[in-house]
């Protein structure tokens, strides 16, 4: 099958968490029993583990935004 008739599938990104500290001591757990989504579409995600990926999401930025 063609991957376009598969369902979506999404992944968390790590752009955005919110954590309380008392359900990381509580429940030993990152995540807890409540989880809320933030749709991101893929262009607006850039990874950052290095000064290259730095590089690449500044340059990626001011061409978004007009700058040269």
């Amino acid at each position: 099958m063609p991957r376009q008739s598969y369902p979506d599938v999404y992944a968390q990104t790590g752009v955005l968490d919110c954590i309380r500290a008392k359900t990381i001591l509580e429940q030993k757990s990152t995540t807890g029993k409540k989880i809320a989504y933030f749709f991101m579409e893929t262009e607006d995600t850039v990874n950052i583990d290095n000064p290259l990926d730095f590089f690449v999401a500044e340059a990626l930025m001011n061409r978004r935004l007009g700058n040269k």
